[in-house]
């Protein structure tokens, strides 16, 4: 399953450069919130809050409920991490393999 979408979720999990991001959609992982709720559980301001939730809405990650509350779109997140834990599983067994090779 490849997407434009899961893409963004991969770059999101793979990247440091977007610690709001990853901090609004952890929160989000919790259950639905508020940019407000959002805002006071990652110690952010709102705009900062509101900026995140756009970014990963227009990628895709998460959707909005109702007006103000967000969720996560989990499934998408769960097929990013599964890949990603499988690029990680096939690396691990190459530099396992070629370190066995070397001795």
């Amino acid at each position: 399953m490849s997407s434009p979408y899961l893409d963004h979720v991969v770059d999101l999990l793979n990247m440091n450069r977007m610690p709001t991001q990853r901090a609004v959609l952890k929160s989000l992982l919790q259950g639905k919130r508020t940019c407000r709720e959002i805002a006071a559980e990652v110690k952010l301001s709102k705009n900062a809050i509101n900026i995140a939730l756009f970014q990963l809405a227009k990628k895709g990650i998460i959707r909005r409920v109702r007006r103000g509350v967000y969720e996560p779109e989990v499934r998408l997140i769960c097929v990013a991490l599964m890949n990603r834990i499988e690029k990680l599983e096939r690396r691990h067994k190459h530099l396992f393999y070629t370190h066995l090779a070397e001795e």
